[in-house]
């Protein structure tokens, strides 16, 4: 089936990223869906949206409840959890070798505070090594 390999790219990936640890039950089943079904159906096509988010945080009334997967969830309250995005980069759509025709990232419940560390840790130390250039 033409979703079998995308279905296992993403499942793989949001299981390695997000840490989720009842991979058998939670991802598989969420991605078995049949409304996620229908998002990743259109992610794979040429014209489909270009990027899936989805989103592992409790749930918006429970702090510190069993977080949730969840899937381009709108929403204004502030990220709780972690996400992990899915851009498709062949306008094409998505072939046999999801993983060229598909870039991942992801984002902590603080982006501010990841930029930062990214910042301090990685880019201003490389620029302080360059000196002047």
């Amino acid at each position: 089936d033409r979703m079998d390999r995308p279905l296992r790219y993403l499942g793989n990936k949001l299981h390695a990223t997000l840490g989720i640890q009842n991979r058998g039950t939670t991802i598989e089943k969420f991605l078995a869906g049949e409304k996620v079904q229908a998002v990743l159906a259109d992610f794979c096509k040429p014209a489909g949206i270009p990027t899936l988010t989805f989103y592992y945080q409790p749930p918006e009334n429970d702090e510190h409840g069993t977080p949730e997967l969840l899937l381009n969830a709108q929403s204004n309250s502030r990220l709780r959890g972690r996400v992990m995005y899915f851009v498709r980069q062949n306008p094409k759509g998505i072939g046999p070798k999801v993983e060229e025709d598909v870039c991942c990232g992801t984002l902590n419940d603080d982006p501010l505070e990841t930029f930062d560390r990214i910042l301090s840790h990685v880019f201003i130390p490389v620029v302080e090594k360059q000196g002047d250039w």
